[in-house]
């Protein structure tokens, strides 16, 4: 059920909610791997500093998931050119 919950969050809320978890140090494994798999199933939605915000907060709890680094490797590809250069690093 929280995998289907999560398809309905928006990017930037997505990006929002795993960096104050992070930053409370509430990263739980499976939330963590939902929220990769909602962020997976959407990317082509982010923008890049969302997505930076995302990669970051899954760093900072010590996740990684292949396919999620994926997706923000081609999404950062794809729109680093058009993103601010102080948008990517307040993420």
């Amino acid at each position: 059920e929280l995998s289907l919950r999560l398809m309905d969050i928006v990017p930037r809320d997505l990006a929002q909610i795993a960096t104050s978890l992070t930053s409370v140090g509430l990263a739980e494994e499976r939330f963590f791997a939902s929220l990769a798999r909602a962020a997976v199933a959407r990317s082509d939605r982010f923008m890049v500093d969302e997505i930076a915000a995302v990669a970051a907060a899954f760093d900072r709890a010590l996740f990684f998931h292949t396919d999620l680094m994926l997706s923000v490797a081609r999404n950062m590809r794809s729109g680093i050119a058009a993103a601010l250069p102080r948008d990517i690093l307040k993420a």
